[in-house]
Protein backbone atom coordinates (compact mmCIF):
# COMPACT_ATOMS: atom_id res chain seq x y z
CA UNK A 1 0.00 0.00 0.00
CA UNK A 2 -2.01 5.31 2.73
CA UNK A 3 0.95 0.21 0.29
CA UNK A 4 3.15 3.88 0.80
CA UNK A 5 6.12 3.39 2.20
CA UNK A 6 7.84 3.18 -0.25
CA UNK A 7 5.12 4.28 -2.51
CA UNK A 8 4.23 6.26 0.45
CA UNK A 9 2.32 3.18 2.18
CA UNK A 10 3.70 4.51 5.47
CA UNK A 11 0.46 7.05 5.53
CA UNK A 12 -2.24 6.38 8.66
CA UNK A 13 -6.13 5.51 7.61
CA UNK A 14 -9.79 6.02 9.11
CA UNK A 15 -11.96 3.62 10.78
CA UNK A 16 -14.21 3.33 7.68
CA UNK A 17 -13.70 1.22 4.65
CA UNK A 18 -15.05 1.71 1.13
CA UNK A 19 -17.61 -1.21 0.02
CA UNK A 20 -19.44 -1.42 -2.82
CA UNK A 21 -22.71 -2.67 -1.25
CA UNK A 22 -24.43 -6.20 -1.46
CA UNK A 23 -22.90 -7.32 -4.72
CA UNK A 24 -19.01 -7.04 -3.58
CA UNK A 25 -17.40 -9.75 -3.12
CA UNK A 26 -14.43 -9.59 -0.43
CA UNK A 27 -11.14 -11.08 -1.59
CA UNK A 28 -9.26 -10.46 1.30
CA UNK A 29 -9.04 -8.68 4.49
CA UNK A 30 -5.55 -8.47 6.16
CA UNK A 31 -4.05 -6.74 9.13
CA UNK A 32 -0.47 -5.63 9.06
CA UNK A 33 2.08 -4.06 11.87
CA UNK A 34 4.36 -1.28 11.21
CA UNK A 35 7.57 -1.33 12.87
CA UNK A 36 10.55 1.58 12.74
CA UNK A 37 14.09 0.70 14.27
CA UNK A 38 12.27 -2.01 16.34
CA UNK A 39 9.51 -0.24 17.81
CA UNK A 40 5.69 -0.39 16.65
CA UNK A 41 4.66 2.81 15.28
CA UNK A 42 1.35 1.63 13.49
CA UNK A 43 -1.01 -0.52 11.93
CA UNK A 44 -2.58 -1.28 8.84
CA UNK A 45 -5.61 -2.70 7.69
CA UNK A 46 -6.33 -3.54 4.27
CA UNK A 47 -9.05 -4.78 2.02
CA UNK A 48 -9.53 -6.30 -1.20
CA UNK A 49 -12.67 -6.33 -3.38
CA UNK A 50 -14.20 -7.36 -6.90
CA UNK A 51 -17.80 -6.06 -8.16
CA UNK A 52 -18.69 -7.94 -11.08
CA UNK A 53 -21.53 -5.89 -12.03
CA UNK A 54 -19.04 -2.95 -12.83
CA UNK A 55 -15.95 -4.86 -13.34
CA UNK A 56 -14.18 -2.88 -11.25
CA UNK A 57 -11.96 -3.87 -7.84
CA UNK A 58 -10.99 -1.97 -4.92
CA UNK A 59 -8.16 -1.93 -2.36
CA UNK A 60 -9.03 0.03 0.57
CA UNK A 61 -6.25 0.96 3.36
CA UNK A 62 -6.24 2.19 6.79
CA UNK A 63 -3.37 3.17 8.60
CA UNK A 64 -3.94 4.40 13.07
CA UNK A 65 -0.35 5.70 13.64
CA UNK A 66 0.47 6.48 18.10
CA UNK A 67 2.33 9.74 16.50
CA UNK A 68 2.02 12.61 19.47
CA UNK A 69 -1.51 11.41 19.61
CA UNK A 70 -4.07 9.38 17.14
CA UNK A 71 -3.37 9.71 13.54
CA UNK A 72 -5.55 7.95 10.97
CA UNK A 73 -5.93 7.97 7.50
CA UNK A 74 -7.72 6.32 4.83
CA UNK A 75 -7.30 5.57 1.51
CA UNK A 76 -9.87 3.80 -1.12
CA UNK A 77 -8.67 3.07 -4.20
CA UNK A 78 -10.79 1.86 -7.52
CA UNK A 79 -9.79 -0.08 -10.95
CA UNK A 80 -10.68 -1.87 -13.85
CA UNK A 81 -10.85 -5.30 -13.41
CA UNK A 82 -8.15 -6.20 -16.19
CA UNK A 83 -4.62 -7.20 -16.04
CA UNK A 84 -3.51 -3.61 -16.72
CA UNK A 85 -5.23 -2.34 -13.52
CA UNK A 86 -6.60 0.82 -15.03
CA UNK A 87 -7.77 3.38 -12.82
CA UNK A 88 -10.65 4.66 -12.36
CA UNK A 89 -11.05 6.86 -8.78
CA UNK A 90 -9.82 7.65 -5.37
CA UNK A 91 -10.70 8.80 -2.05
CA UNK A 92 -7.98 9.60 0.74
CA UNK A 93 -9.65 10.94 4.13
CA UNK A 94 -6.30 11.93 6.85
CA UNK A 95 -7.41 12.99 10.19
CA UNK A 96 -4.62 14.10 13.24
CA UNK A 97 -4.33 16.37 16.52
CA UNK A 98 -2.96 19.29 14.09
CA UNK A 99 -4.48 18.65 10.78
CA UNK A 100 -6.57 16.83 8.69
CA UNK A 101 -7.42 16.71 4.79
CA UNK A 102 -9.68 14.67 1.89
CA UNK A 103 -8.51 14.34 -1.69
CA UNK A 104 -11.02 13.40 -3.63
CA UNK A 105 -9.88 11.76 -7.41
CA UNK A 106 -11.79 10.68 -10.39
CA UNK A 107 -10.21 9.14 -13.97
CA UNK A 108 -11.96 10.43 -16.88
CA UNK A 109 -11.17 10.75 -20.49
CA UNK A 110 -7.61 10.01 -19.52
CA UNK A 111 -7.07 12.77 -16.81
CA UNK A 112 -7.65 11.99 -13.53
CA UNK A 113 -9.25 15.25 -11.87
CA UNK A 114 -8.34 15.65 -7.93
CA UNK A 115 -9.83 17.93 -5.34
CA UNK A 116 -8.20 18.70 -2.23
CA UNK A 117 -10.66 19.91 0.72
CA UNK A 118 -8.02 21.47 4.14
CA UNK A 119 -10.23 20.17 6.90
CA UNK A 120 -8.25 21.43 9.94
CA UNK A 121 -6.89 23.95 9.81
CA UNK A 122 -9.90 24.98 7.55
CA UNK A 123 -9.39 26.25 3.68
CA UNK A 124 -10.01 26.50 0.19
CA UNK A 125 -10.55 23.61 -1.88
CA UNK A 126 -8.06 23.03 -4.85
CA UNK A 127 -8.20 21.41 -7.54
CA UNK A 128 -5.85 19.80 -10.19
CA UNK A 129 -6.13 18.05 -13.36
CA UNK A 130 -2.95 15.19 -14.51
CA UNK A 131 -2.84 13.50 -17.37
CA UNK A 132 -3.21 9.77 -17.26
CA UNK A 133 -0.18 7.66 -18.87
CA UNK A 134 -0.95 4.21 -20.68
CA UNK A 135 -0.29 1.83 -18.44
CA UNK A 136 -0.32 3.88 -15.15
CA UNK A 137 -1.85 2.31 -12.04
CA UNK A 138 -2.77 3.65 -8.34
CA UNK A 139 0.10 2.49 -5.91
CA UNK A 140 -2.40 0.63 -3.55
CA UNK A 141 -2.75 -2.06 -6.39
CA UNK A 142 0.98 -2.48 -6.89
CA UNK A 143 0.91 -5.78 -5.26
CA UNK A 144 -1.51 -7.28 -7.04
CA UNK A 145 -0.26 -5.77 -10.20
CA UNK A 146 3.22 -7.46 -9.78
CA UNK A 147 1.45 -10.91 -8.66
CA UNK A 148 0.08 -10.50 -12.15
CA UNK A 149 3.53 -10.37 -13.65
CA UNK A 150 4.80 -13.74 -11.81
CA UNK A 151 5.90 -16.00 -14.56
CA UNK A 152 7.25 -13.18 -16.92
CA UNK A 153 10.44 -11.52 -17.46
CA UNK A 154 12.92 -11.02 -14.39
CA UNK A 155 12.71 -7.64 -14.31
CA UNK A 156 10.13 -4.81 -14.76
CA UNK A 157 9.29 -1.21 -15.27
CA UNK A 158 5.80 0.34 -14.62
CA UNK A 159 4.32 3.32 -13.87
CA UNK A 160 2.06 4.63 -10.66
CA UNK A 161 0.37 7.66 -8.66
CA UNK A 162 0.41 7.85 -5.00
CA UNK A 163 -2.71 8.55 -3.49
CA UNK A 164 -1.49 10.17 -0.89
CA UNK A 165 1.46 12.21 -2.44
CA UNK A 166 3.14 14.39 0.42
CA UNK A 167 4.55 16.43 -2.13
CA UNK A 168 1.05 17.03 -3.58
CA UNK A 169 2.10 16.00 -7.35
CA UNK A 170 0.63 13.28 -8.19
CA UNK A 171 2.47 12.72 -11.07
CA UNK A 172 3.46 9.33 -12.76
CA UNK A 173 6.20 7.42 -10.60
CA UNK A 174 8.80 4.98 -12.38
CA UNK A 175 8.49 1.45 -10.10
CA UNK A 176 11.54 -0.69 -11.06
CA UNK A 177 11.14 -4.37 -10.02
CA UNK A 178 12.94 -7.68 -9.81
CA UNK A 179 11.84 -11.08 -9.54
CA UNK A 180 13.12 -13.41 -7.78
CA UNK A 181 12.37 -17.53 -7.41
CA UNK A 182 12.84 -17.42 -3.27
CA UNK A 183 9.26 -18.34 -2.07
CA UNK A 184 8.53 -17.49 1.78
CA UNK A 185 5.38 -18.79 4.06
CA UNK A 186 3.87 -15.88 5.75
CA UNK A 187 0.72 -17.08 7.81
CA UNK A 188 -0.39 -19.62 5.52
CA UNK A 189 0.36 -17.66 2.43
CA UNK A 190 2.85 -18.65 0.12
CA UNK A 191 4.66 -15.17 -1.00
CA UNK A 192 7.73 -14.47 -3.26
CA UNK A 193 10.43 -12.19 -3.01
CA UNK A 194 10.85 -8.71 -5.37
CA UNK A 195 13.57 -6.28 -5.38
CA UNK A 196 11.25 -2.74 -5.74
CA UNK A 197 12.31 0.41 -6.19
CA UNK A 198 9.97 3.25 -6.59
CA UNK A 199 9.34 6.91 -5.56
CA UNK A 200 13.03 6.93 -4.43
CA UNK A 201 13.35 4.52 -1.99
CA UNK A 202 14.48 0.46 -2.49
CA UNK A 203 12.36 -2.61 -0.57
CA UNK A 204 12.04 -6.34 -0.35
CA UNK A 205 8.87 -7.16 -0.99
CA UNK A 206 7.37 -10.34 -0.61
CA UNK A 207 3.75 -11.18 -2.13
CA UNK A 208 1.30 -13.57 -3.02
CA UNK A 209 -0.07 -15.14 -5.82
CA UNK A 210 -3.28 -13.84 -4.90
CA UNK A 211 -1.63 -9.91 -4.95
CA UNK A 212 -1.87 -10.02 -0.98
CA UNK A 213 1.65 -8.16 0.24
CA UNK A 214 2.98 -10.22 2.92
CA UNK A 215 5.93 -8.16 4.26
CA UNK A 216 7.81 -4.95 3.02
CA UNK A 217 11.26 -4.01 4.72
CA UNK A 218 12.84 -0.70 4.05
CA UNK A 219 16.48 -0.94 5.03
CA UNK A 220 17.01 3.15 4.47
CA UNK A 221 14.67 3.61 7.29
CA UNK A 222 14.64 0.64 8.90
CA UNK A 223 10.91 -0.01 8.34
CA UNK A 224 9.35 -3.61 8.34
CA UNK A 225 5.79 -3.46 7.81
CA UNK A 226 4.52 -7.56 7.88
CA UNK A 227 1.03 -9.34 8.32
CA UNK A 228 -0.38 -9.90 11.85
CA UNK A 229 -3.88 -10.40 13.76
CA UNK A 230 -6.15 -7.51 14.44
CA UNK A 231 -6.36 -8.27 17.99
CA UNK A 232 -2.24 -8.01 18.00
CA UNK A 233 -2.03 -4.96 15.61
CA UNK A 234 -4.10 -2.97 18.38
CA UNK A 235 -2.84 -4.51 21.69
CA UNK A 236 1.06 -3.80 20.16
CA UNK A 237 0.19 0.00 19.33
CA UNK A 238 -2.03 0.23 22.61
CA UNK A 239 -5.04 1.49 20.67
CA UNK A 240 -7.92 -0.25 21.37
Amino acid sequence: MKLALALNIFVFFTTTTMSFGSDATVLWRQWYLLETNGVTTGYFEEVAERRTKDNHLSITQRWVENDNGRAETYIGSVAKDEKSLYPVAFFSDRKSKNSSYKIDGRVKDGKLTLTFKPQTPKGKSEKKVVPIKEGIIFSNFVPLYLSKQFGGAKDLEFLAIVEDARDANFDSRIGKAEFFGVTKEFQGNKCRKIHLEFNGMAGEWWISSEGKLCELRIPSNQSVLTLTTEAEAKKRLKIL
